[in-house]
């Protein structure tokens, strides 16, 4: 005889969940069984056809697995193929970090949409187009463009190519008409085509020449101030001061260790005003230069050290090495969405990431903006999980390649530090957001630079066995993944270390640690601004100073090898101990 099944319980609930079934794992059910039915139904939507159901279903699976890698991936193809190229790229670099093996159709879609919907022969036709229209040649590289539009109508950078040679050789009509053509192809975005098109062009046809250098302007002439952060979203190319007046700022972090006390070391600094502008139709070039509609720089939004961006100002104008950025011959991003800059010439370099950029963010939060943010398409993973970390999501970081982006509106802040002396007020604040709870276990953090591999502390295998026989644990942070160093850093109880950036870890502490730095033979004026440092997070400081190595001649400190005396490393971090251990010290 067949056993008789038992019926399904009227709640919809199977015989195991009755009652006392856990709620939370039931509403987890519940949610998941939601997302498979609503992304089925968005997957089955945009095979037919019909975006803007598909849109739909997958935002509303979205809101229910936020996360989701298949949620993110299947929303990040509507989106591309609606033509919204910078949102559906977000969406599918979040799908691609939740995957160990991610699949080869997001792998494929996800380069396509990098490459403006291009294929790899596609793209060296478009750089061969690009190449020609540099060398004054249009006539040359119409048929290139033609083709490549023909095949890809879609394409912004196929698109943007052809325009340039039709205005290039001066047929406006048919210029009109190709443009024309752009808007019909398909979905478009016509966020992404608006922008594209804003950007005027040179005589050659091209979105920027660096031949032609670029004039360089003073903020008062090129924007326009207003009052108030919320007239800043709505007026076109403006900047708003954040803060009142300047003032002045003393401190010295140094814990005398000498009986004299001529190892003092007292400071004065002042504060960099806060400050956000917004460029309309702005182009970003090579390592963060913004150039607005007209073509121009902006003084004021340049980093002090211009050489840093590989160019040269004489006569008001800034002035491009032979050769740079080929002529002009790059591929042009075009991103439909505004953005916050976050790149510059030195995002590369950990201290000045950390001392420059994350802390753009307090500037935007200040102007009242949540935007996406837009970093160099060269910066580490590591400075992507950082800004991760402080609440930016990953499908909000934009990527700028190494030529031309172009924004609807970009905001630009000023620069956090902005003189080695000109500290924004709160510089560093906003990194306690993610420091973690200082933990109960006093650690003894020694960071070496053993692995660097430039800039070595020649006897560091003998310093560094001072540090182990008095009990420090001897760290190399750039081999700790972010949430590693941001937890290592929580709260030791004394940290030292040769001078470098790894230092800029302690940014992360929520009990501030003393620290006992062996600093390069560098300038007083340089160690003047690492004394800001410490006083700015407030961490009680000894210290030694260090010499060339022997054979060495005058140079850059910042590459030189040097060497420090060990018994005055052994003399000076004895009587830091003991004074610390006395409870001499308070936090600043």
């Amino acid at each position: 005889m067949t056993r008789p099944v038992a019926p399904r319980p009227a709640s919809g609930l199977e015989p195991s969940e009755g009652r006392h079934a856990d709620p939370a794992a039931l509403g987890r059910k519940a949610a998941r069984s939601g997302v498979k039915a609503r992304l089925a139904l968005a997957q089955r939507l945009h095979a037919d056809g019909d975006m803007a159901g598909a849109q739909e279903a997958a935002r509303a699976a979205l809101a229910l697995a936020p996360d989701g890698r298949r949620v993110n991936a299947a929303l990040g193809a509507i989106l591309y193929d609606l033509g919204r190229r910078s949102e559906a790229i977000g969406r599918m670099e979040l799908a691609l970090s939740r995957y160990e093996e991610p699949p080869d159709d997001l792998l494929w879609r996800l380069k396509a949409a990098r490459r403006g919907g291009l294929r790899h022969r596609d793209e060296r036709q478009l750089m061969e187009g690009l190449g020609l229209l540099a060398a004054s040649r249009p006539l040359d590289a119409l048929p290139l463009f033609e083709a490549l539009c023909a095949e890809r109508p879609r394409s912004t950078p196929a698109q943007l190519g052809l325009r340039g040679a039709l205005h290039a050789l001066g047929r406006d009509a048919e210029k009109a008409e190709a443009e024309a053509r752009w808007r019909a192809a398909g979905p478009p975005c016509q966020a992404e085509i608006d922008t594209a098109l804003a950007r005027p062009l040179t005589a050659d046809g091209l979105v920027f020449d660096p031949r032609l250098g670029l004039p360089l302007l003073p903020l008062s002439e090129a924007l326009t101030e207003v009052g108030t952060a919320a007239e800043l979203q709505k007026i076109p190319n403006s900047y708003v001061e954040l803060d009142g007046k300047t003032a002045r700022i003393k401190g010295d972090p140094v814990v005398p260790l000498e009986p004299d006390g001529s190892d003092a070391w007292p400071f004065e600094a002042r504060l960099n005003r806060r400050r956000m502008s917004r460029i309309d139709n702005a182009m970003i070039v090579g390592e963060g230069l913004v150039v607005n509609q007209q073509g121009a720089l902006i003084s004021e939004l340049i980093a002090t050290k211009r050489h840093k961006y590989g160019i040269a100002v004489r006569d008001g104008r800034a002035a491009f090495p032979e050769g740079a950025f080929q002529g002009g011959a790059g591929k042009v991003d075009v991103f439909d969405v505004p953005a916050l800059l976050m790149l510059g010439p030195t995002d590369l370099s950990y201290g000045d990431w950390i001392n420059q950029f994350p802390p753009r963010l307090a500037i935007a939060e200040a102007a009242g903006l949540d935007l996406p943010v837009v970093v160099s398409g060269r910066v580490p993973s590591r400075y992507v999980e950082m800004l991760q970390q402080l609440g930016v999501r990953r499908e909000r970081i934009l990527r700028h390649g190494d030529f031309v982006s172009i924004f609807p509106q970009l905001y630009v802040p000023s620069w956090p530090l902005r003189s080695r002396y000109e500290p924004m007020r709160g510089w560093l604040d906003i990194y306690q957001r993610v420091a973690g709870p200082a933990p109960a276990e006093r650690r003894r953090l020694y960071l070496t630079r053993s692995r660097v591999g430039r800039r070595n502390l020649v006897n560091e295998p003998q310093v560094a066995e001072i540090f182990r026989a008095r009990g420090f644990e001897i760290v190399a942070p750039e081999t700790l993944g972010m949430r590693e160093m941001i937890d290592l850093f929580a709260g030791p109880d004394l940290v030292a270390l040769p001078y470098g950036s790894a230092v800029r870890g302690l940014v992360f502490s929520r009990r501030k640690p003393t620290v006992f730095a062996m600093f390069p033979p560098y300038s007083d004026f340089y160690i003047g601004g690492c004394m800001m440092f410490f006083a700015e997070l407030g961490c009680p400081l000894g210290y030694v100073r260090g010499e060339r190595a022997p054979g060495l001649g005058p140079g850059d400190p910042n590459t030189q090898d040097w060497i420090v005396d060990p018994t005055e490393v052994e003399r000076k971090i004895d009587a830091l101990i003991r004074s610390h251990e006395a409870g001499a010290l308070s936090q600043l």
